[in-house]
């Protein structure tokens, strides 16, 4: 038989077992958490990959683009119900998402009215390219990088568009300059 001695280290022995396996099951889980959170934003921010226009009007001078904002904007994907931009206010740049189940796809740009003047008030972009499977990580998978081959796109509000930079991947680059028509109040036809 064992001494009462024997039974009180078991007991002992048995408690401290028992809070360092919940101490350890705390941290498993707390670092599982932590870490399975940061790979889902690391992954949905890598899966996001917009082609990036840029608005410029030409400095007379120098002949240099300047930047330039647009007083309000919206950008919608054509042949999906995707609003982009909804009226977005002074902006300098968009962002559109690529298809990428297809090699090209569309987009309309609503500018603002023009006073006194009857402008059609939209554009239409057209990417054509090569898309590009790359893998990001073994958590993230596989994401399309983009390769632009080609850029249509209507005038009616659009001077010119210059691509700059075809390769589109998860960088912060603008690939694109859109030069839009300047409107001077007392200006009739751009």
């Amino acid at each position: 038989m064992h001494s009462p001695q024997f039974g009180l280290i078991m007991s002992f022995a048995t408690k401290s077992m028992i809070k360092k396996t919940r101490y350890i099951a705390i941290l498993v889980f707390a670092w599982g958490v932590l870490f399975s959170c940061t790979n889902q934003d690391v992954c949905e921010d890598a899966a996001s990959i917009p082609v990036r226009v840029g608005f410029y009007q030409t400095d007379p001078e120098s002949e240099e683009p300047l930047s330039y904002a647009i007083d309000s904007v919206s950008v919608s994907g054509i042949n999906n119900d995707s609003l982009i931009y909804d009226n977005a206010l002074n902006v300098g740049r968009v962002e559109m998402p690529l298809d990428p189940s297809r090699d090209s796809c569309g987009f309309v740009i609503v500018f603002p009215p023009v006073e006194n003047l009857d402008l059609p008030l939209r554009d239409t972009l057209w990417f054509f390219y090569e898309r590009k499977p790359n893998l990001i990580s073994t958590e993230c998978g596989f994401v399309n990088f983009y390769e632009i081959d080609e850029l249509k796109y209507t005038t009616h509000r659009i001077d010119t568009m210059e691509i700059e930079n075809t390769s589109v991947t998860n960088g912060l680059d603008e690939h694109i300059k859109a030069f839009p028509y300047i409107f001077i109040p007392g200006d009739v036809e751009p």
